[in-house]
């Protein structure tokens, strides 16, 4: 099932002012972007190809201003890869321990 992501986007835009000053930034900024994770699942990709789940280790989608990007950030999968790498995060806790070996 895919995500509606135009019901969740105020809630990810209200997310994103409360954390900016927790990141020192201030006034209208994109930064930071919120990303959504979630163990492999098929899905349709933005160009209508679909995605099996097992052509992947995650599955996540990252937020710009006002909407999902179309791609994922070369920073936000520096972020994300790091953050699947800490024990006990959202991140690594979407991914099979076999994929980690």
């Amino acid at each position: 099932e895919q995500m509606d992501y135009a019901a969740v986007l105020p809630l990810v835009e209200h997310l994103r002012e409360q954390a900016a000053p927790l990141f020192g930034i201030d006034g209208p900024s994109d930064q930071p972007r919120v990303a959504f994770v979630a163990a492999p699942a098929a899905y349709t990709a933005s160009d209508g190809a679909q995605v099996a789940a097992d052509e992947m280790h995650i599955l996540s989608r990252i937020s710009t201003p006002g909407r999902i990007h179309h791609a994922y950030t070369g920073t936000g999968s520096i972020a994300l890869a790091c953050a699947a790498l800490v024990d006990g995060s959202v991140p690594a806790g979407c991914i099979q321990p076999a994929a980690m070996a």
